[in-house]
């Protein structure tokens, strides 16, 4: 990845930052390279670039920078990351975790930009079934249509198809590589959301693609529904998300805010962590999830728990 699109990812990623953050927060130098690449993104018309009431020259993320812009809502109608729709989340503490069992929990990840191309060594992995299997029609159909609306302008190689927990290879799968295999074996409920295939079964067939996930793809609350339809439908009452918290993934799920109350969920919460201004952040953070997924699942995240990353955690209700 170029410093260009490492700086442009990480603006898309938050409501704002200085060439000073992004400096901070990427390790690119000299900073004048940072404020070089960053007047270009302004002048293509990929990022906004603008005073903030400090005075400070800030970049921040447009609708248009992704490129595809049949697909991505305009700023105004796109809610905040920082606003959650509805009821919205609010913080809540590790206890309330407590008695939660993984055997019995919804549980749901994210992709990752990094993806195996290539079908892994070895026996072929078992492919398991689609989301689309396990969730009423008029939703399923309603997945389907923002799939095949995305198609329309990402590029997909479905030659080889292998499940999606061994297509991507990021930080989060590195870090939690073991205890997600083992996971899935042992029958527990995982769904991973996707920028090209907007949710899916952890063991879903996918092939290879490079997008993004935007949640202007998948219009219509269409990710939340699915994953409150595939929670009813296997008679889980609890959903535990790990995910960046400032991303379009937490936005989507926040989105089970606005479920209807005949969708019986009784607890549903996103663990997220807390980078502040930590280096390395876009790799610190999926890896601190990802080590965060492993500790759940053994039962061992308990107050205090720090990842190896130094990152600690943030615990909020969103129903």
């Amino acid at each position: 990845m170029s410093n260009t699109d490492t700086i442009l990812a990480l603006i898309r990623e938050s409501s704002g930052l200085t060439d000073t953050e992004l400096v901070r927060r990427t390790g690119i130098q000299p900073h004048q390279q940072v404020n070089q690449i960053c007047n270009r993104l302004a002048r293509s018309g990929r990022i906004r670039r603008d005073r903030d009431a400090r005075g400070l020259l800030v970049n921040r993320p447009l609708a248009s920078a992704t490129g595809s812009s049949q697909l991505v809502a305009s700023p105004e109608s796109a809610p905040p990351l920082s606003e959650p729709h509805g009821r919205g989340t609010r913080p809540s503490r590790f206890s309330d975790l407590d008695g939660l069992d993984p055997a019995t929990t919804l549980l749901v990840i994210a992709c990752s930009g990094s993806k195996v191309q290539d079908s892994p060594a070895g026996p072929s992995p078992a492919l398991g079934p689609s989301i689309l299997e396990s969730i009423p029609e008029d939703v399923a159909n309603r997945l389907r249509a923002a799939r095949a609306d995305v198609r329309q302008h990402v590029m997909f190689d479905e030659r080889t198809v292998i499940p999606a927990v061994n297509r991507y290879s990021g930080a989060f799968y590195q870090a939690a590589n073991a205890e997600l295999a083992q996971a899935l074996e042992h029958g527990l409920h995982v769904l991973i959301i996707s920028g090209g295939y907007g949710v899916l079964t952890a063991s879903e067939p996918i092939g290879w693609y490079d997008a993004a996930f935007n949640p202007a793809w998948w219009p219509g609350n269409v990710v939340a529904d699915s994953i409150s339809a595939y929670a009813a439908r296997h008679g889980l009452t609890s959903i535990v998300a790990f995910l960046a918290a400032s991303t379009g993934y937490a936005r989507a799920f926040r989105g089970l805010d606005r479920v209807p109350d005949r969708v019986r969920l009784d607890r549903v919460f996103l663990v997220s962590a807390v980078a502040g201004d930590v280096g390395g952040a876009m790799r610190k953070v999926p890896h601190t999830l990802g080590e965060a997924f492993t500790a759940f699942v053994l039962r061992d995240l308990t107050p205090g728990w720090r990842s190896t990353d130094g990152l600690d955690l943030a615990v909020s209700r969103v129903r």
